[in-house]
């Protein structure tokens, strides 16, 4: 019998693990969906083609995200980072961290953290056998669940060099739950030199005044409002100000605050507008 054979169906709800809502589309297999994977079930699909039909570009939307990742990623190598913590990673299965470091550092660690059942269970199989990634179950409000599960504290000592990435995750945080507070309690672990990578939703830089940009600035605001029907009901845009508060005292690297389609990419072709990327990214480094 092949591998792919014994793989469990994750396609639909004959395959199941305790706590997993079916009565509600998840946002981590839905974004799963869109990038084209087939970790999700036929309530998350549904969400999803409805969710198209308000921003017919969101699965771009959702590939720009994951390019800054990887991009991102590939930053953090370049000074010598081997650590990768990955908060709200889904289920980690198209472009997954672990496999982008081990091409240029097979000793690089790198831990997932997520709170949906499915992205645990899945992760957690498909990393058993692996000796540098694991994948741990944590609730990004409360840090010591992320940071002081076993597996974290095998695979990142937090007295070197970490690169943390909160990629997407903030933008379901809305501002009476301050995420700046909780973001504060992760950077208050890092050593100096260690970088952060968040990206977030936005409408910031579309004119309302220019049809095209006006639409897909409609189109972005019904898509949030969308997401009011998943598990994770709010899902809020943040200005180019709002979203560089969330790096508090971190500096940032060149170029700083960037559109997730144009930070440090240079196959940006000429006369596209990154603006309706509808994601800010940047990372930041501890002083």
């Amino acid at each position: 019998m092949t591998e792919r054979e014994t793989e469990p169906d994750l396609t639909g709800p004959a395959w199941t693990v305790p706590g997993v809502d079916l009565d509600h589309p998840n946002v981590s297999r839905v974004y799963d969906w869109y990038l084209g994977g087939t970790n999700n079930y036929a309530i998350d699909r549904e969400f999803g083609r409805q969710a198209l039909k308000l921003l017919p570009h969101a699965r771009e939307v959702a590939q720009h995200n994951r390019q800054f990742m990887t991009r991102a990623v590939a930053y953090a190598l370049a000074q010598g980072i081997d650590q990768f913590l990955d908060i709200g990673s889904g289920i980690p299965t198209v472009s997954p961290v672990h496999e982008l470091v081990r091409a240029a550092n097979p000793e690089a660690t790198v831990v997932y953290a997520d709170n949906e059942a499915v992205a645990i269970a899945h992760g957690t199989a498909m990393l058993a056998d692996n000796p540098t990634a694991a994948m741990v179950g944590g609730d990004f409000y409360q840090p010591d669940t992320i940071v002081e599960a076993e597996d974290t504290r095998r695979l990142i000592d937090f007295r070197r060099p970490v690169c943390l990435l909160v990629v997407a995750l903030v933008h379901f945080v809305p501002p009476e739950k301050d995420p700046e507070r909780t973001l504060s309690e992760y950077y208050s672990l890092l050593a100096p030199g260690s970088l952060v990578a968040l990206s977030h939703a936005t409408v910031d830089g579309l004119d309302p005044a220019d049809p095209a940009q006006k639409r897909v600035r409609d189109s972005t605001l019904a898509f949030c409002a969308h997401y009011s029907k998943t598990s994770t009901p709010d899902f809020v845009t943040r200005t180019r100000e709002e979203f560089a508060a969330l790096f508090g005292g971190l500096e940032l690297v060149e170029p700083g605050i960037d559109y997730t389609q144009s930070w440090r990419n240079p196959d940006l072709r000429p006369g596209e507008n990154p603006a309706f990327s509808v994601g800010l990214a940047g990372v930041g480094r501890m002083p």
